[in-house]
This record gives C-alpha cells, structure tokens and sequence, in this order.
C-alpha cells in the first residue's frame, strides 16, 4: 500500500507519478536590494530550477544572495556575476536551459533514497483493493505564521471527499476506478472548527526549513542530512501534538491492511514553495529513520503538500494502493 500515489490539483486529476513536476510555474523573487524579479519554476521534487522566459536557468550566488545566471563547470550549476533583471543573458554568452549532468542529477536523486536497513518488509497488496480507507491529513504551520490556510473547510473537504455524481474529489476517483469496491475516506486534523482549518504550528519559522545563505537565510539547512533531519522531526512534532491534542479516534481504521503501518497520510504545510527551497516543495518520502506512531501505528510513507495560493493551492495525495484487476 506503500508503492504508488497520484496527485489531484483543486479540479484536475493529475496522471500518475512519483514526484511533484512543475513546468513554467510563475514565481516572484525579490533580490537583497529589494528588486522584484518575475521568473518561472520548473522540475519535480529530485530537481527543480528557476529560469527566465527564455529559459536561461537562475539560481542565488551562496555569498552575496542575489538571484544570478548560471553557467556549468564540471557538470554542476555555477553562479555567474550576471544578475537576474539587470543583465542581458542572451548578450552575456551564457546558454539557456541549463540542468546538471547526470552524476550531479543522481546524487541528488539519491538524498532521497531509503537506506537498506530502514527498509521496511514488503508491503502486501491482497485485498486492499475493496473496503474503507481513511486518509490522515494534518495541517502544518510554522512560528511565524496566523494559520496554515485561508481556504475554508468546506471547500477542502469537498476536494477530498465529495462522493456526489461528477465531482471531482479524490473520494469519487478511486470510488470509480476501482468499480465501487473502495472507499477513500479523508479525516482531518487538527479537527477543523467549523469552517475554519486549524493546524498545529511548529516551534521553528519557516525560512528553519529553507536553505542556508549566509546573508539572506542563515537560519536554513546546510546539508541533505540536516535537511531531512528537520523536515522528519518537524513530521514527529507534528503527529505527537496530534495524537495528544486532537487525537484520531480509536473506531477510525488507519491500518486497514493490518501491517501496523499508517496506511495514507499527508501533512499539509502552509504557504507555496518558492524557487529555492527543496524541503517546501510537494513530495512524497519515508520517515525512516525513527519510530513515530499515530494511534499505535507506525507513521512511514507519507505526502508533504504545500497549501500554497493561486493555481497550486492545496492538492490532495491519494493513498498508494494497488487496484487489482480491470483497468489497473
């Protein structure tokens, strides 16, 4: 049950995949000196990068802090002196469309892997293609921030779990593709107050989990190890403050396979990721190297999405089940 998960936006299903790509996704920046900068983001949660209408890629000189153009050197991206919205790529002899090669791909690729001896036994896929599952959503904000979402409740609700004939909900999706024999429950938490979303809020602002610059953020994370470090004891946090806060009730079945495994769970985070900040981006990965449990079940597969605004507010992450039979 923990091998395969497809993204809805708000409205549109999404096909089938293992990571969150974007392509040409708007982005604002704002340099150290104030200037605005409009650009784009492109890529999936492996690698993604910022770049201009012409697709010069952009990324942030790691001293001065300003957004700049990229060049090559020994098959990575480099900061140039060039910056972005004060100079003229085309007129500079860089080359558009940038991207590191593959071993530089693969290491990045890799800081997502799961260590062998982490690896949990093989998940079991019979009978798990019928029946009821809840889904566990918990709302994410950090110290610095009022609340995770503005959306109201009712419209998140009917994202997940709207069960009328044609709408779009993730409910209707697997209730359809797997010939009405699975049901796909969402619950929330902390639980919503009427029509207003809560979250539990995090001791630590939200540039904590951005990277590291030395004059723009130097509260961010340094290293894949330190990224992961605080992204997964963010996840505990949170699944601990819920399960004495707002607890999961004991008659909701969260392990429907019986593996003692959560069987679906998404933390929706606050805010949209931004052109830089690879731990703020939606993802999927496994808590692997410690042990949280949610209502005695091991937390371990889980969906990170960002509540974010405009065209990328939340999206919901379906359950990674295997659907036997026709039209798998």
């Amino acid at each position: 049950m923990r091998r395969l998960f497809l993204s809805f936006l708000f409205a549109v299903i999404a096909t089938v995949a293992t990571a969150a790509p974007v392509r040409f996704m708007p982005v604002t920046l704002v340099q150290p000196q104030g200037d605005t900068v409009y650009c784009y983001v492109s890529g999936d949660e492996f690698f993604h990068r910022l770049h201009d209408a012409d697709g010069y890629t952009i990324i942030r000189h790691p001293v001065t802090g300003q957004y700049v153009y990229a060049s090559l050197a020994e098959g990575d991206l480099v900061p140039t002196s060039f910056v972005v919205g004060r100079d003229n790529p085309k007129t500079s002899g860089l080359e558009p469309n940038l991207i590191p090669d593959a071993k530089h791909l693969k290491r990045l690729h890799d800081a997502w892997a799961v260590p062998e001896e982490y690896l949990p036994p093989t998940p079991k896929t019979s009978g798990t293609n019928h029946g009821t599952m809840n889904n566990v959503v918990i709302f994410i904000r950090f110290s610095d921030e009022t609340s995770c979402t503005s959306t109201p409740f009712s419209s998140i609700n009917a994202m997940f779990n709207d069960s009328t004939a044609g709408a779009v909900s993730m409910f209707n999706y697997f209730w359809h593709t797997s010939y009405h024999n699975l049901r796909i429950i969402t619950q929330y938490y902390p639980t919503p107050s009427g029509n207003t979303v809560l979250s539990y809020q995090d001791s630590h602002p939200r540039n904590y989990y951005m990277p590291y610059n030395a004059t723009t953020n130097p509260n961010g994370y340094t290293t894949d190890d330190v990224r992961r470090n605080r992204e997964f004891t963010l996840l505990e946090n949170a699944v601990n403050w819920v399960n004495t806060n707002s607890p999961v009730p004991s008659n909701v079945n969260i392990d429907m396979d019986n593996d003692n495994y959560v069987d679906n769970i998404c933390f929706v985070v606050s805010g949209t990721f931004t052109a830089w900040n690879d731990l703020l981006w939606p993802h999927k990965w496994n808590l692997y190297d410690r042990y949280v449990y949610l209502n005695g079940k091991r937390v371990f597969t889980f969906n990170l999405q960002l509540a974010g605004s405009g065209s990328h507010t939340i999206t919901t992450t379906t359950p990674k089940c295997h659907l036997e039979g026709r039209g798998t």
